[in-house]
């Protein structure tokens, strides 16, 4: 892959920015190290933008997704390196692997229009926030608000949609 003049630019921006971050940190003298948090976003912009690059080189929708799958899995795993801890990392990491298992079907899902793949994302949705539920207990009526929520945004898209199909006929 040849060098990208604009890659270089941002990684040399970057790198002055983290520079000065960390002069203004030692002259303030904060024992709480905040430049981290700038120099982990400046990361993941630079992370995007290499992963884009290479995946444009020949360009496919299926390269783009593992790219983007591949930056979000580095922040997530980053941030929860240097901020968090727990074992909530595995919510996010599960979520991003089923979203790249599911690229195919999606694509498939897309020759039946927008509105036949926001039905399935939201029954998908639905169904891991049912599963949280039940296993937390199935205590409380929490479980409405998201079923509302999904519902009445599924519901908008589809009136929009019917909106739309009457006004082409």
């Amino acid at each position: 892959m040849p060098s990208s003049p604009l890659l270089t630019l941002q990684a040399a921006a970057s790198a002055i920015v983290a520079m000065l971050l960390l002069v203004v940190w030692a002259a303030t003298g904060v024992d709480d190290f905040w430049p981290v948090w700038v120099w982990h976003e400046l990361a993941v912009a630079l992370a995007l933008h290499y992963a884009l690059r290479r995946a444009l080189v020949r360009p496919s929708a299926y390269r783009v997704h593992v790219a983007l799958t591949a930056v979000a899995v580095g922040t997530v795993l980053s941030v929860w390196l240097l901020f968090a801890g727990g074992w909530w990392i595995v919510w996010p990491l599960l979520g991003l692997a089923l979203g790249l298992a599911a690229h195919e079907p999606v694509r498939r899902l897309l020759r039946h229009g927008p509105l036949t793949v926001h039905a399935a994302a939201a029954h998908v949705a639905l169904a891991v926030t049912a599963g949280a539920w039940l296993a937390s207990g199935a205590g409380g009526d929490w479980i409405l608000w998201p079923v509302l929520g999904v519902g009445a945004a599924l519901a908008a898209h589809a009136v929009c949609h019917e909106h739309a199909a009457l006004g082409r006929r």
